[in-house]
């Protein structure tokens, strides 16, 4: 395993720390990256020499790592891990910051990705907190310094502030932990192979208790990654046997709801991946905009949205696009994820001072608050875009959107639920509007649903066939994951209904009245037909709730009906129809 550290002000104390109580001869490879004067020569060797019997060696360009050694930056470069071979490349004069552990992180997350470990330890700014998100996100561990024991805090608590942080500890606390981990499966584990024991039966198990917890079901994820991260979490307790991890789960509820955000975790910032940005206003908005009403909005919908960060970058660069164009086009985005505690966080809007360098200083100034060292999202983006908790599994999709962004979401899916969810998408947008997939994404076997524009950013355009499959309502349930059998037979069963499904689809687009599909909340749980003239996000906290998304005068006093007429009409036990 890769243990990069990251360290500034006051770090050289710290990281002497952590040495001393670290292991020598674990496999364990380090890697320093220190800010360093970019006029003086490092004496960084000699010194932390004295405190390991690790060699300690300065990094060159093109230098292999190898295990129980630990390699140092050299000054006025920034450091990158490809593979197993470090690169060295001159301190970017563009940044007044410049940010060299951020910078390594990401590139070690690439790299060693699971077998990552991050460590932040003190120094003043932000460096490593994006970094230390990148590399939990695909699965590494992460560990920030105390405060209380840095000579400089802000490097820890910025890192802290993610929320991506496994272990907050002192740098001594930080070796010790780091010699018990070494010796644990995970540290030996090089892939998502079971050869550590995880039994199936032990596996449902898990499964079912996730399920009282959060009603997600994960016999449908792919098992490799979920094993892989099972063993993760029982490193973080020093806990090799699988039984034994159960009885904690059955215990502890905070580690069964721990367990389930570290299965749901995947990589997220704003503006990920710009170019694909770039090229969404570039190919696609456009058509977006193309002889469209005035009064009918652009409706998206971000799969998968996690924290918020890409869906409202798509509100950020949907807004700058229909600015340039002098356009007055109303934006719907719906932002869901599965996990509850990201969508309060998606909800609030609010980021550390981090994110400044995924943005850019002009749409910083322009599309974000500074309040108490953080930014929050301006109140013109916020209203633009709705967040919910839904469930791909089960849950039924948005409909007539003209964008779907469903980026690194299947990749943690078994083929068949690929399969019902590209067929979801297809149902969900209207005809030849755009699907947007991750880089290691793609439409697989259902290449007649849509048709690929862009394979280098994976946009796809909607394909309006006759005779295309129709979506299965029905939530992929247990029987489905252990009968291949059946999934043939509903298969088979859903072409032969195609084009009669196609012919009521559109028959319902164009002469069924516009409405909404609501819980016995009143939440909505999906859109039918052009709700624009009757419907829109109110302003505040976002909501679905009908009755706070009515337009203002819709609702005639002294009556206890939906404003606007809206008849509601039970559409079965936990749902209702309610019609404009």
């Amino acid at each position: 395993m890769v243990v990069g550290i990251g360290a500034s002000a006051g770090g050289l104390e710290a990281v002497t720390e952590m040495l001393d109580a670290s292991p020598a001869h674990a496999g364990l490879t380090f890697v320093l990256v220190q800010h360093l004067s970019p006029h003086h020569d490092s004496e960084l060797p000699g010194l932390l020499s004295s405190h390991t019997t690790m060699p300690v060696v300065q990094v060159t360009d093109g230098m292999r790592i190898e295990p129980n050694h630990v390699y140092v930056i050299p000054p006025n470069v920034e450091m990158a891990l490809t593979g197993a071979t470090l690169h060295l490349t001159p301190r970017s004069t563009d940044r007044s910051a410049p940010t060299p552990i951020d910078g390594f992180f990401m590139s070690m997350a690439k790299a060693a990705c699971e077998r990552g470990i991050g460590v932040v330890l003190s120094g003043t700014g932000a460096d490593g907190s994006l970094g230390i998100r990148e590399l939990k996100s695909c699965g590494g561990i992460t560990f920030a310094q105390t405060p209380e024991s840095a000579k400089f805090d802000g490097m820890p608590r910025a890192a802290a502030a993610t929320g991506m942080v496994d272990l907050v500890m002192t740098p001594a606390q930080i070796g010790a932990e780091l010699k018990e981990m070494a010796r644990h499966p995970y540290a030996r584990q090089t892939d998502g192979s079971n050869s550590h024991g995880v039994t199936d039966d032990q596996l449902l198990r898990i499964f079912d208790l996730l399920r009282l917890v959060s009603g997600v079901e994960f016999r449908h994820y792919k098992q490799p990654t979920i094993r892989r991260r099972l063993l993760r979490r029982m490193a973080l307790h020093r806990i090799s046997d699988v039984n034994q991890y159960l009885k904690l789960l059955h215990a502890d509820r905070v580690e069964l709801r721990g367990l389930f955000q570290d299965l749901l975790i995947h990589v997220t910032r704003f503006f990920r991946e710009p170019e694909s940005f770039t090229a969404l206003a570039e190919q696609v908005f456009p058509k977006l905009i193309d002889r469209r009403d005035p009064d009918a909005p652009i409706r998206a919908w971000v799969c998968g949205c996690a924290t918020g960060e890409e869906a409202y970058s798509l509100a950020i660069e949907l807004t700058d696009f229909l600015q340039r164009h002098d356009s007055a086009v109303r934006v719907q985005i719906f932002a869901t994820d599965v996990s509850d505690t990201a969508i309060v966080h998606a909800r609030a809007g609010v980021y550390p001072a981090s994110i400044a360098g995924d943005i850019g200083p002009e749409r910083l100034r322009r599309f974000f608050s500074r309040s108490d060292g953080h930014y929050r999202v301006s109140k013109q983006i916020r209203d633009m875009v709705v967040f919910a908790k839904q469930d791909l599994t089960k849950d039924p999709p948005f409909s007539r959107l003209d964008l779907v962004m469903c980026r690194n979401v299947l990749i943690y899916m078994d083929t068949v639920l690929q399969r019902k969810l590209i067929g979801m998408f297809h149902y969900a947008l209207t005809p030849n509007a755009f699907l947007v997939l991750g880089q290691a994404e793609s439409i697989g076997a259902q290449a007649s649903l849509f048709a690929l524009t862009d394979k280098n950013h994976r946009i796809h355009r909607k394909k309006t066939l006759p005779g295309a499959s129709r979506l299965s309502m029905q939530a992929t349930g247990e029987d489905q994951a252990h009968s291949p059998r059946q999934h043939r037979s509903e298969h088979a069963q859903a072409s032969e209904l195609g084009l009669q499904g196609e012919v009521s689809r559109l028959i319902l687009d164009r002469y069924a009245p516009a409405g909404v599909v609501i819980d016995a909340d009143s939440r909505i749980v999906q859109f039918r037909g052009q709700t624009g003239p009757f419907l829109e996000p109110a302003a505040g906290d976002a909501s679905l709730n009908l009755r706070k998304m009515l337009r203002e005068g819709l609702l005639p006093r002294g009556t206890q009906r939906h404003r606007c007429g809206a008849q509601v009409a039970p559409e079965r036990p936990t749902r209702r129809l309610a019609s404009a």
